[in-house]
């Protein structure tokens, strides 16, 4: 049971980062890069249980029987997790806008131009 258990772990994890990181672009409106969604996606997905746990307290403990509050406080929790990983969208792209800074590949060919060879040849 434990093989199983970890590697369906690890892909309903990706899972949810990617739909958050979907979920974040669609909300925010605008085209941001990959990266900064992903690191927004990855800060909602560990603000999440933090908050849900927080705010639940006793909704979520086996001594209620209800289902129904718990998905409240569950969904609730997700929405809040969502609006921090926003929030660390607008404060970096406030910080850093994007094209700001060149990309990986001008930095590559900056590099191969100051040691006097084409990028091809790298």
């Amino acid at each position: 049971m434990y093989i199983l258990t970890v590697p369906l772990f690890a892909f309903f994890t990706v899972l949810t980062v990617l739909v958050m990181a979907v979920g974040l672009r669609r909300l925010m409106g605008m085209t941001l890069s990959p990266l900064r969604t992903a690191i927004a996606a990855l800060i909602a997905f560990f603000a999440a249980s933090p908050i849900i746990t927080a705010m639940a307290g006793t909704a979520l403990s086996s001594k209620h029987p209800g289902i129904l509050p718990g998905l409240w406080f569950i969904l609730l929790g997700v929405v809040i997790a969502m609006l921090v990983g926003m929030l660390f969208l607008v404060i970096s792209e406030a910080l850093v806008p994007t094209g700001s800074l060149p990309g990986p590949l001008a930095g590559r060919a900056a590099t191969c131009k100051s040691a006097g060879y084409s990028p091809a040849m790298a």
